[in-house]
């Protein structure tokens, strides 16, 4: 499994975008993303289209504000139909995303239908890097974007979505 120490905040102003372009090592990739979020006994299970491809995501996470640490499996799907309808879906959510990556830090800039525009933080772990350090990088980042304890969710798109 792969991990990662993550935040997702409100993104209440541009300025924080501004700060992210210009600190990113490249530009911007634009995305436009379908999770369909599937019955499973352990953790959350989502079915990512983008782009013509499909991804099978399976993560651990807990629902805390502050940075957290999620631990995930990748898969990639090559039937979505026959997929979907061997699986129960609990709900779809849609939206744009703005990726950049600053180091081994990745950036979305979301728009999510029927939610509105959030900022995500995403620490990919290298193998032999602690939680601690990569929280270390969150915690700066957040002070470099100005993104604020207030501004913090600890939910998932799904639940503000679907509660």
């Amino acid at each position: 499994m792969s991990g990662n120490i993550e935040i997702k905040a409100y993104l209440r102003t541009d300025e924080s975008v501004r700060r992210a372009q210009a600190l990113a090592d490249g530009p911007a990739v634009t995305l436009d993303q379908r999770d369909y979020f599937l019955a499973t006994d352990t953790g959350r299970l989502k079915l990512r289209v983008e782009s013509g491809r499909a991804h099978l995501i399976h993560y651990h996470r807990s629902n805390q504000p502050g940075p957290k640490y999620s631990q995930y499996v990748i898969t990639p799907i090559e039937d979505v139909d026959s997929f979907l309808r061997d699986h129960r879906v609990l709900g779809v959510v849609e939206k744009r995303r703005c990726l950049l990556k600053i180091g081994q830090t990745r950036i979305h800039i979301d728009e999510v239908k029927s939610l509105g525009k959030f900022l995500e933080l995403e620490v990919v772990m290298a193998p032999n890097q602690t939680q601690n350090e990569a929280k270390a990088i969150t915690e700066d980042l957040m002070a470099r974007l100005s993104i604020s304890d207030d501004d913090l969710i600890a939910d998932a798109y799904f639940d503000l979505l679907y509660g």
